[in-house]
């Protein structure tokens, strides 16, 4: 802490120094001064001391300052750096701007428009099945359905249907009808979404599968197509075309699968004829061998029928006689003589109609084995006359259900005429290439930088 100034000496800092704003004027001398006068100014001062020594700057430490100071390694680096900044942004402007800007430049001025028509379609099955009543299969409310031909959702169709569209088959098919290569191959489209026409079949196949979105939803059953052009006519008229190959191919499936229930049905009728026939010859045969129709109703079968009634009639007459008998009922008398007369023709009755079978009876066959023999056959008859009658039937269903159409493809979108184009998504393609060669650009510099340092 400083005394008081002397007599005569300023304590004001010269012009421009840190202290001005901290000056003060002259003081009077001491001896003109009071004690508390006094005081007072020693005090403000000591204030004035104390507020230059807070704001004076730390004295130089030259120890303090080797610390700081860059090592050599660093201060020749320092070119290197600055060279590798530079190299960043030429591989910056090279490998992410020109890119960019390169590709921006096509798709805003040299890209061809892409319009796209839609259409959407489910193909339905009604099912037909016969009643019972018909020799069909199937009882209560799904029989009753089935008969009335209920159309119902089939899966594999729609998907079938999807997977032709984008198929060979199908660009052959619109070759034939609206030469479909020729659409994608005009000099108006730009030369990158130009297909060439001098290219084969199986390069457009490709192309196609690019230009064409087909799918199928099986929750709710419904299918989508979407057809690129670089027209709103030609989008329209590939659509058209497409949807109806689908319907051609969806009535081919059913026609196919109704000539081969149609053909089966056929062929069961021939062989069903063919059983009958061998079934009749057989039982003509036996007719001949045996000389009889029908052993069943002959009159070997009615004698063997007669004799059983005849012999009830003799066990009940000589019990009724029998009877009279434990009665002490004498032989003379009129009842018995009469029971014992009605015995006796019944015997002779007996007698003669079995010696007529006797005599019916030809070589070591008997009457039972002809029987028997004669009701296989005439049960191969029936059986082989039940087979044609079903399958008659059978071919008469199938026939009814080739005329009429089991199987629809349903588009209830058609193909519609675009009115703007679709694609290219500009914007967000360009957006996509940046973030793009940018992510690459970065990954490359990060793996370059890592390549440096290890070296």
């Amino acid at each position: 802490m400083h005394g008081a100034p002397g007599p005569g000496m300023s304590d004001v800092s010269p012009p421009g120094s840190r202290s001005d704003r901290y000056s003060v004027s002259p003081s009077p001398p001491e001896n003109a001064l009071g004690p508390t006068q006094a005081s007072s100014l020693l005090r403000r001062n000591a204030e004035v001391d104390h507020a230059r020594t807070a704001r004076a700057p730390a004295p130089y430490d030259p120890d303090d300052d080797e610390d700081n100071r860059p090592t050599y390694a660093q201060m020749l680096s320092l070119p290197q750096r600055r060279a590798d900044g530079g190299n960043n942004w030429l591989s910056f402007l090279i490998f992410v701007m020109l890119p960019t800007a390169l590709f921006s430049f096509y798709y805003v001025a040299m890209a061809s428009e892409q319009y796209v028509s839609e259409f959407r379609f489910a193909v339905t099955e009604t099912s037909s099945h016969s009643s019972p009543a018909m020799g069909g299969s199937g009882n209560g409310v799904a029989s009753l359905l089935g008969g009335m031909g209920v159309p119902t959702m089939t899966s594999t169709q729609n998907y079938i249907v999807t997977d032709y569209i984008t198929s060979r088959q199908a660009i052959d098919e619109l070759e034939k009808r609206i030469n479909v290569t020729s659409l994608y191959s005009k000099g108006s489209i730009d030369w990158f979404s130009r297909f060439g026409q001098s290219n084969p079949i199986e390069h457009f196949v490709r192309y196609w599968q690019k230009m064409v979105t087909s799918r199928f939803d099986p929750i709710t059953g419904l299918a989508t197509v979407e057809i690129r052009a670089f027209t709103p006519e030609d989008a329209r008229l590939v659509a058209s075309a497409l949807v109806t190959l689908s319907e051609e191919l969806v009535n081919g499936i059913a026609m196919r699968s109704k000539t081969d229930s149609v053909k089966f049905a056929e062929a069961e009728v021939r062989r069903g004829e063919e059983r009958l026939m061998k079934a009749r010859a057989a039982v003509t045969e036996f007719r001949i061998a045996e000389g009889v129709i029908d052993p069943t109703t002959s009159v070997v079968s009615g004698n063997i029928a007669d004799i059983a009634t005849v012999r009830a009639i003799l066990i009940q007459l000589q019990t009724e006689y029998g009877a009279l008998e434990k009665q002490n009922v004498s032989a003379t008398s009129p009842a018995a003589v009469a029971l014992q007369s009605r015995i006796r023709a019944t015997r002779e009755q007996l007698k003669r109609l079995e010696s007529e079978v006797a005599k019916e009876r030809s070589g070591n066959s008997t009457l039972t084995n002809v029987v028997g023999r004669y009701e296989q056959l005439d049960l191969e008859r029936q059986y082989a006359q039940n087979m044609l009658t079903s399958a008659m039937t059978a071919l008469d269903q199938a026939r009814a259900a080739a005329g009429s159409q089991s199987l629809y493809l349903t588009p209830y979108v058609r193909p519609g005429l675009p009115e703007s184009a679709t694609y290219p998504k500009k914007l967000q393609t360009i957006a996509l290439i940046f973030v793009s060669v940018l992510a690459v650009w970065f990954v490359g510099l990060l793996a370059w930088r890592s390549f440096r340092q290890n070296a």
